[in-house]
């Protein structure tokens, strides 16, 4: 009788539990965040699992502002701004 073929199901079991412990460590949950909220936790250094629990207001926590991803969404904030107030036919913003 060959018993070799048997075994092949622990590899295969052990690589899905390894996939599962990285999974569940090292993937965040984004669901119900924006991709601003996204880059600011990425930039703080938030854990993965704490994505879901740590709250993160985008413009008004005064300790992200000159981050580089709060500038970045400032910056495109203030010319989507502009390209309004031009098809708008506004002068002056």
């Amino acid at each position: 009788m060959n018993y070799r073929g048997n075994y092949a199901g622990f590899f295969w079991a052990g690589s899905c539990f390894l996939s599962i412990v990285y999974t569940y460590f090292r993937l965040p949950e984004p669901k119900g965040r924006s991709f601003a909220e996204l880059d600011l936790l990425f930039e703080k250094r938030i854990s993965a699992r704490k994505f879901a629990s740590t709250s993160v207001d985008v413009f008004e926590d005064s300790h992200i502002q000159g981050t580089a991803a709060f500038d970045r969404y400032e910056e495109k904030v203030d010319a989507a701004v502009r390209t309004e107030s031009v098809a708008a036919g506004v002068t002056k913003v």
